[in-house]
């Protein structure tokens, strides 16, 4: 045959491609069940580890709970998402994939950025603090955003501290966070958390604040009740000011509760 020439490709039917899958069905039946132990073949070992990780992950999704232990080092996002969703954190944990940085969290992280400048500040933005549980919505663009701030009631405000990192442990978790801005009140301090969205947040996000006071309190080793707590949305210069936070104690309960 020259090179020239056409092939000839032979197509099998319908019909053909079920006989042969039930052929493949038959097989399969009449083998032996494999106990999926090592067989000292790579190949075939990768194979049989990624049938027990199959068979695992079924098996974990038909028996109605997920089992996964709580890191013993958390950020304050996943302490919102233990609250808010604790299955769908067990799976995340339990299967982590890695989140890129789209271009609304970069955009974030340009504005954070931006207003520390506003206020001189020195502090190094360290990744480590991002939230990887909660999902970002943005409105608006970045220059957008800084006028918002600027004509909101904290730009003419000088804040105590911004970008505080913060390391502090719970129920005998640690948890890693970093506040925003720190603004000195009448009685106390007010920490205050950039949401560069306008959608407002549920009440499980408010665990986030309550962290942000009882970290705030531990540093300045005050009460936590002389500290309140606010998010503010930029976009909309909408100030959420919660009450009613959870103390240290209920904070704790939250964490062994979901942590046996």
């Amino acid at each position: 045959m020259s090179q020239n020439q056409p092939k000839i490709i032979q197509l099998t039917t319908p019909l053909e491609r079920f006989q042969k899958f039930d052929a493949a069905v038959a097989l399969v039946q009449k083998s032996s069940t494999h106990v999926l132990k090592p067989a000292g073949d790579e190949v075939v070992d990768s194979w049989i580890h990624d049938a027990q990780a199959l068979i695992a992950e079924v098996k974990l999704r038909t028996s109605g709970s997920i089992q996964v232990a709580l890191p013993s080092r958390i950020s304050t996002s996943t302490l919102v998402a233990l609250a808010e969703d604790p299955e769908a954190l067990a799976l995340a944990i339990r299967r982590p994939v890695p989140r890129s940085q789209d271009p609304y969290s970069r955009r974030g992280t340009e504005f954070h950025t931006w207003v520390e400048k506003q206020f001189s500040a020195m502090t190094l933005f360290d990744d480590t603090y991002l939230d990887y549980f909660d999902p970002i919505e943005e409105d608006g663009k970045l220059e957008d955003l800084k006028k918002a701030w600027l004509s909101s009631e904290y730009a003419n405000r000088t804040p105590a501290a911004i970008e505080v990192p913060f390391e502090s442990v719970v129920g005998g978790v640690l948890i890693r966070g970093r506040i925003d801005a720190v603004y000195e009140t009448a009685d106390g301090f007010e920490v205050v958390d950039w949401k560069t969205g306008s959608k407002q947040l549920g009440e499980s996000a408010a665990i986030q604040l309550a962290m942000y006071r009882l970290a705030w309190a531990r540093l300045k080793n005050i009460d936590v009740s002389k500290v309140s707590a606010a998010f503010h949305y930029v976009p909309t210069s909408v100030t959420d000011k919660r009450a009613d936070l959870l103390d240290e104690a209920a904070l704790v309960a939250l964490i062994q509760k979901h942590n046996k």
